[in-house]
């Protein structure tokens, strides 16, 4: 009976110990993370910063108080260096970085989600440290910046190209440094240069004059080509044409509702 008593207490106190300890298990597990080669430095953090890391490491009033570990350290100064780039390259925005995946063993680059005030989406940010020490960024937040008048430069030379032209869609899947989108960027020149950016683009023509499709594309490829586009571009010569409203928004959405239909036929070139 003794022993049963003895044994009831001794859990009990047990318990008692653990509950009473609620920081042991942060804790330990910074004394494990310091322990496999990695230094411990506090540093000032803004409201942003802590809420990022947060949410990527373990051990919250740790890194709420700046106490960071080397690796820590590493992914902030290239954050920090992240948003520099991007006050840089867009000074008429402010951002909010709003989640992470940072470059290691398994990343070659830190990709990180932005939104800026005002802007709808998430846009990518893409940080990479060189072996030097130094850093590479590159975004597509630039279509945000480029997309009004690349759209209208399209628009100019396919309808010189093909009189049936209704509309065209731009999207832009690729991510550039300061070279593309920055204040000051030219996109006409680049076009002249050779250095246009790469786009996913549509063109949408009215077919129900009998216009031949492979014709159209063909004309259309060499219009675009001599204006230097670059990019995979889709034509969609449309038998059917929405009745009420005929924007590019809504020849797009023509375009996804008709699918395996008749509406339409499809033609793609590279450029």
């Amino acid at each position: 009976m003794k022993k049963k008593i003895c044994a009831a207490v001794c859990a009990l106190i047990i318990l008692l110990l653990a509950a009473g300890c609620g920081t042991l298990p942060e804790t330990f597990e910074n004394e494990k993370e310091i322990g496999q080669e990695d230094n411990m430095e506090t540093v000032k953090l803004t409201n942003e910063e802590k809420e990022l890391l947060c949410s990527m490491y373990s051990g919250e009033e740790r890194i709420c108080r700046g106490d960071l570990l080397d690796h820590e350290i590493a992914l902030l100064e290239q954050l920090r260096f992240g948003m520099s780039y991007l006050s840089e390259k867009y000074p008429k925005h402010r951002f909010e970085m709003t989640a992470c995946i940072p470059q290691g063993k398994m990343e070659t680059h830190t990709t990180v989600s932005v939104c800026a005030e005002g802007v709808d989406g998430v846009y990518t940010l893409r940080l990479e440290t060189l072996p030097d020490g130094t850093y590479l960024a590159e975004d597509d937040f630039y279509a945000v910046t480029i997309r009004e008048e690349y759209t209208a430069m399209l628009r100019a030379a396919a309808k010189a190209a093909v009189a049936g032209t209704l509309g065209v869609w731009a999207e832009f899947p690729g991510l550039y440094g300061m070279e593309c989108g920055a204040a000051g960027y030219d996109l006409a020149a680049a076009a002249k240069d050779g250095s246009m950016v790469f786009a996913e683009c549509a063109v949408y023509v009215d077919g129900r004059s009998d216009a031949a499709p492979d014709a159209v594309s063909a004309a259309l490829k060499q219009a675009l080509a001599d204006k230097g586009f670059r990019g995979n571009f889709y034509v969609y010569v449309l038998e059917e044409v929405p009745e009420d409203d005929i924007t590019d928004e809504a020849l797009r959405a023509f375009v996804k509702e008709n699918v395996g239909a008749d509406a339409y036929v499809r033609e793609k070139f590279s450029l």
